[in-house]
């Protein structure tokens, strides 16, 4: 046993490399997070959105539905600025030292109220460009969706 090393003298170094792997995680979704200008909308947003469903569609009904959705768009940065700004609010709440409940079910449901304005929007949008579809790109714009 003596040529073998002792619990403490590796045990040392696996800790360490697991602090600095843990060190390196953190710092790149740090960075990830910060490239991302209003990480929350682009994630969840109407662009992905559209530009998912716009893919299965052929390629003049899915120009249809991009021209409706640039043509909304100042609503949906209203709404979605309006979304994100109001997440500010039930954070300052969760931070405070009490929480004051009532408030903040108040805040959390103006958020709510918020996305669901940019839900509606998205609703609009595929509503609008649907009439304007071939009878092609309407099946296919609700193909997959359960009847």
């Amino acid at each position: 046993m003596s040529g073998l090393l002792s619990f403490r003298s590796w045990r040392e170094p696996l800790l360490l490399g697991s602090l600095c792997c843990n060190v390196l995680l953190a710092t790149y979704i740090g960075i990830q997070w910060l490239k991302a200008d209003n990480f929350l909308v682009e994630a969840l947003g109407p662009a992905r959105l559209i530009a998912r469903v716009a893919d299965r569609l052929p390629k003049q009904d899915a120009e249809i539905l991009w021209q409706v959705y640039r043509s909304k768009a100042p609503e949906f940065s209203t709404a979605e600025a309006d979304y994100v700004r109001g997440l500010g609010r039930p954070v300052d709440l969760l931070t405070a030292e009490t929480v004051d409940t009532e408030a903040l079910r108040t805040a959390v449901m103006e958020s709510r109220k918020n996305r669901l304005r940019v839900g509606d929007l998205i609703v609009e949008t595929f509503v609008d460009a649907a009439v304007q579809m071939s009878a092609d790109g309407r099946r296919q714009l609700v193909s997959g969706i359960p009847r």
